[in-house]
């Protein structure tokens, strides 16, 4: 029996890491840093962890893991929003929350592959730091057991994107594959966690800083990948159904906020060209 949960546990770490090492292939070649936005184009964009990478999903050659491509679909088929919104990720795996503030240093995890620290590679010189809209994916990565320090560096990143214009929704952490595998603390901490964060969130009280998907809700095992903690290709999809519920509205106000000007230039040019005909005519002005 010792020696098949030995086999067993050696298969993981094995399969682990060539799985790892596919996502990151896939993300690096095939992931589209040259979409812009523009008009009427807009983008979203998922920051964090393991799980904003997309660690555990199905995925074959040329397509990029995790919740982007699968929030794109259902922005697409919802036909609620009139712009194009462009969906992208921008994970970082093994990173912390604190991995992603602004005045940190580089990640443990793959430093060589970051120019100065996640916040400025991503949102001050990276080619998505013009997103309208920022999902964040953090803390499950988190040392130690303080629930307070991972909220208090969520919040502090999610406020300095909402200070640069940024609609921001904060994800809670899943904790179903810690509780089951024996590490009983480790995903009643995550619970703590996912605590603190609301609360944080109610308080601050922001519309333009929301509450996200609450992951620590999914607990069917056909939500979850090989590994156990991150989720398979039907958990992806059912974080963006569920992302995507919530960011409807959001959206909604993104485009009538950032049309307004199109629609006020379209008057004034229309009454303009209604002026200049009436005095063609000789008719008064009123």
């Amino acid at each position: 029996m010792t020696t098949m949960k030995t086999l067993y546990s050696w298969y993981l770490t094995v399969r682990t890491f060539l799985h790892t090492c596919w996502v990151l292939i896939n993300g690096w070649f095939w992931t589209d840093t040259f979409t812009s936005t523009g008009k009427f184009r807009k983008k979203i964009l998922v920051i964090g962890d393991d799980h904003a990478a997309g660690l555990g999903d199905w995925i074959i050659c040329t397509q990029t893991a995790g919740v982007p491509k699968y929030l794109a679909s259902e922005i697409q088929e919802g036909q609620h929003v009139r712009f194009k919104w462009l969906c992208c990720g921008a994970g970082h795996m093994k990173s912390t929350s604190a991995d992603w503030l602004p005045t940190a240093s580089k990640p443990a995890f793959m430093p060589w592959s970051i120019k100065k620290n996640l916040f400025t590679t991503v949102f001050e010189t990276g080619p998505h730091r013009d997103c309208s809209v920022v999902v964040i994916m953090l803390g499950s990565n988190d040392p130690g057991c303080d629930s307070e320090h991972t909220s208090k560096n969520v919040m502090t990143l999610a406020k300095e994107l909402v200070g640069r214009g940024k609609r921001v929704f904060i994800c809670t952490m899943p904790n179903k594959g810690y509780l089951e595998a024996g590490k009983a603390r480790k995903g009643w901490v995550i619970t703590e966690r996912n605590t603190e964060i609301k609360k944080a969130i109610e308080k601050h009280g922001d519309k333009h800083l929301l509450l996200g998907a609450d992951l620590e809700s999914f607990k069917r095992q056909e939500l979850f990948s090989f590994t156990g903690k991150h989720f398979g290709s039907k958990g992806y999809k059912k974080l963006a159904r569920d992302l995507y519920s919530l960011m409807k509205n959001p959206l909604i106000n993104v485009e009538w906020l950032s049309a307004q000007p199109e629609i006020q230039k379209m008057l004034d040019e229309r009454a303009a060209a209604a002026e200049k005909l009436m005095k063609e005519k000789g008719l008064k002005v009123q």
